[in-house]
């Protein structure tokens, strides 16, 4: 801690001191709004079935390309992705049944 008889100088001092930080983010980790996308639009590189998954492809791109597909489709149609794939899913009755 550093003693001051003017600490107002001493803060102005010290923030000269700092170095600036960007406060942007790094244009890759921003998220841009995509319109939502259903089941129907799986890739047909993914074949699934309840429990299981496959996917087929031939390069990193191609594998990033359809999880990320299959990403939006969960964000967009959970709900309707767990009713058709979930192993052992099942609906829950308004009275708790």
């Amino acid at each position: 801690m550093r003693d001051a008889d003017d600490v107002p100088a001493l803060y102005a001092q010290i923030l000269s001191e700092k170095v600036r930080v960007s406060q942007r983010k790094p244009r890759s980790l921003v998220r841009s709004d995509l319109p939502p996308v259903s089941l129907d639009s799986l890739p047909s590189s993914i074949l699934l079935s309840r429990g299981r998954m496959e996917v087929n492809f031939t390069t990193v791109t191609e594998l990033a390309e359809a999880m990320f597909a299959l990403a939006r489709i969960l964000e967009s149609e959970g709900d309707e992705f767990c009713r058709a794939f979930e192993p052992h899913y099942r609906t829950l009755s308004v009275d708790g049944d």
